[in-house]
């Protein structure tokens, strides 16, 4: 095999278009078009073909929009949080006036303003449909009253079924912990006791106590609990519990000490009468009690102290109960018997009953008590 020639190596370098260098071109001489073509183009940032970027949304300056909110479906479109009214919120051409004089008229968001408070549909018991106020602080105060007067435990504003309860009635309420109900709670308390304080020290009203101490079955401490009693203004008999506090003893040194400062707690200076039971302890309490009333001057008490001891009369009616029921406890204790022994069987039930129908016999439930 031989080599080729140095001529036909030319030729076959020779073949093709010629390639050559472009030249330098002076100062204010154009390039040729041919020149200008084999350069890369560069894309007009603003043609169709490159996809525009989303533009930045500047965040809306005007207070209306704190009561509308734009649509998913159109951004030029938005509702009032209150009646649902559609509005055009283009910036370009309407701008934020038409919301405005919306605003200025819509009857909810007036009613919205009315103390805060939110409109709750109702029905009375002819299924009229009515709209009522919702107002959450007394709603909130009377959950609290509710755990007061029911004695729930505090957990109960977290329980599942209170919350539920919210949810299925369409109650705008702000779900509480144990902690905040027991504040509120105490609140509420320390109120109410300066508004009494108030009034049983400003009126300077003259009243009369009942005392007694009560035993926990559970604990075995002592209770000592006293409550005061006035008429007000209107000829109404009123009460409070004005006092709830362990007691260490029942002696009558005791007594007194507890129930002179229960009156200094609460600014009272005029008794009429102090009622408690037959104990002894309680004869000598207040007989320290009304030493004590005399050194504080001679109008703290009626006739000097001539009433202020009061025996409760239930007290007195109950001892004589239990007095006669001793002498009968024997057949008491026998009719208890036979009830327990007919109830512990079944068919010892159904066999009284049998009896009591073909006897023809009117009677209630077998009661043990």
């Amino acid at each position: 095999m031989s080599l080729p020639s140095v001529e036909e190596n030319n030729e076959m370098f020779d073949e093709g278009p010629e390639i050559t260098a472009p030249k330098p071109l002076s100062a204010g001489t154009k390039e040729p078009l041919s020149a200008r073509t084999k350069r890369p183009m560069i894309v007009n940032p603003n043609s169709s073909d490159v996809p525009k970027k989303p533009r930045k949304q500047i965040p809306p300056r005007s207070k209306v929009w704190k009561h509308f909110t734009r649509t998913v479906a159109d951004y030029n479109q938005c509702n009032c949080h209150y009646c649902g009214q559609l509005f055009n919120c283009d910036s370009a051409s309407v701008g934020t006036s038409s919301m405005r004089d919306h605003i200025s008229r819509c009857s909810l968001y007036k009613m919205s303003l009315d103390g805060n408070s939110q409109k709750v549909l109702a029905s009375d018991s002819s299924c009229n449909i009515t709209a009522i106020k919702y107002d959450p602080k007394l709603f909130s105060r009377s959950i609290n009253e509710m755990i007061v007067l029911n004695e729930l435990p505090f957990s109960f504003v977290e329980s599942e079924g209170f919350r539920r309860f919210c949810f299925n009635v369409v109650l705008v309420y702000k779900h509480i912990s144990r902690r905040t109900a027991t504040k509120e709670i105490a609140a509420m308390y320390f109120q109410q006791k300066t508004c009494l304080k108030r009034l049983l020290m400003d009126d300077n009203t003259r009243v009369s106590l009942t005392t007694d101490i009560w035993t926990a079955p559970t604990t075995s401490y002592s209770y000592m609990v006293v409550t005061v009693h006035w008429i007000d203004a209107n000829w109404q008999l009123q009460k409070r519990i004005i006092s709830f506090r362990p007691i260490i003893d029942h002696r009558g040194a005791t007594i007194a000490a507890q129930l002179l400062e229960c009156l200094d707690e609460w600014g009272i200076k005029k008794i009429f009468t102090i009622t408690v039971d037959n104990a002894s302890g309680n004869t000598t309490a207040l007989n320290i009690v009304k030493d004590a009333l005399r050194m504080r001057g001679s109008d703290k008490m009626i006739q000097d102290g001539a009433f202020l001891h009061m025996r409760c009369c239930s007290h007195i009616l109950n001892l004589i109960v239990r007095d006669g029921m001793e002498q009968v406890n024997e057949s008491f204790v026998a009719v208890r018997n036979a009830i327990k022994y007919v109830r512990s069987s079944y068919a010892r039930l159904k066999s009284f009953e049998l009896r009591v129908e073909t006897g023809k016999l009117n009677r209630g439930s077998l009661t043990l008590d």
